[in-house]
């Protein structure tokens, strides 16, 4: 008798418990769920050289291949004429010869950005393809990209 008490007892307890089991399940399932599939997903920034010609900029390796990609200029000096287009490559090692443009070319004679996804790369660069007149022009270019 006393050993069916002790039981019965455990079993009520347990039933006490487990709504509240089954409700901490649900809101930790709802609270990863609303942060979304990429909440935690790696992304790189980086701020390359300040280019006052017509050059590329240093290539930059990406931990992993990114598909989206964000670059933000900055002018100085005016220019009259400014172009950039981002590069990528999937080379490992890369060098100038194994980048091509995965973006279109942007006029940079103001600040402005520029977007392009669905093109996964394991690096990339920036082509100035034009900088001309002004007062000392130079272009300041950000990346930043994520999976």
């Amino acid at each position: 008798m006393i050993f069916q008490q002790f039981w019965l007892s455990k079993g009520d307890q347990m039933k006490k418990l487990l709504p509240l089991i089954g409700i901490v399940i649900l809101v930790a399932f709802v609270s990863a769920s609303a942060q979304g599939p990429n909440a935690n997903a790696p992304f790189t920034k980086n701020t390359f050289a300040t280019v006052s010609s017509v050059t590329s900029t240093p290539i930059l390796q990406l931990p992993i291949a990114y598909t989206k990609h964000t670059i933000q200029w900055k002018v100085a000096g005016g220019p009259s004429g400014c172009s950039l287009t981002l590069q990528g490559t999937i080379v490992d090692n890369p060098t100038s010869s194994d980048m091509v443009d995965i973006g279109t070319s942007q006029t940079c004679t103001s600040g402005g950005m520029s977007f392009v996804v669905d093109k996964p790369v394991t690096g990339v660069a920036v082509n100035v393809t034009v900088l001309t007149n002004g007062t000392n022009p130079a272009v300041t270019v950000t990346y930043l990209g994520t999976k």
